[in-house]
C-alpha cells in the first residue's frame, strides 16, 4: 500500500518514513509546496499522512482541499492539542497527537486501509 507523507523535513518525518518503510508500505514524502492534484496524481497514495501543527497551517488547508477533491482517507499528525474550534477536523479520518506511538498509528493506517478497500468493493458491486 501507497503512503504519501506530507511534512517538513525533520528528523522525526525521517524515522517516520523508514519504520513505515519496514512495515512493507511504500511511502512517499512531499512538502506543502505542491499543488494538490500534481502531488496526488505523482504519489498516486492509498493514504495520506499529514503533519497539520495548528489551526490555519499549510497541513490544515491541504486537508480541507483534498477532501473536497477526493475520498482519500486522510489521518493528521496534530501537534500538542486538538482545539475544537479546527475547521478541518470534520474533514480529517482520524488523527493522532503527537507525540504519538508508530504501533498506534499503524493499527490506525490499516483501519482506514480496511475500510477503504470495503467501500471500494462495494462501489464495484
Amino acid at each position: 500500500m501507497r503512503l504519501l507523507i506530507l511534512a517538513k523535513e525533520s528528523k522525526a518525518q525521517t524515522e517516520l518514513r523508514i519504520s513505515l518503510t519496514e512495515d512493507g508500505f511504500d511511502c512517499s514524502v512531499a512538502s506543502f509546496g505542491e499543488k494538490v492534484p500534481e502531488l496526488l496524481s505523482k504519489h498516486n497514495p492509498d493514504l495520506l499522512l499529514v503533519e497539520a501543527v495548528n489551526p490555519g497551517s499549510p497541513g490544515w488547508d491541504l486537508i480541507t482541499t483534498i477532501k473536497r477533491e477526493s475520498s482519500l482517507p486522510v489521518i493528521a499528525l496534530v501537534a500538542g492539542e486538538l482545539p475544537d474550534d479546527v475547521p478541518g477536523y470534520l474533514e480529517v479520518d482520524d488523527f493522532l497527537i503527537s507525540p504519538y506511538d508508530v504501533r498506534e498509528l499503524r493499527v490506525r493506517i490499516q483501519r482506514l486501509l480496511n475500510k477503504s478497500e470495503k467501500a471500494g468493493e462495494l462501489i464495484k458491486a
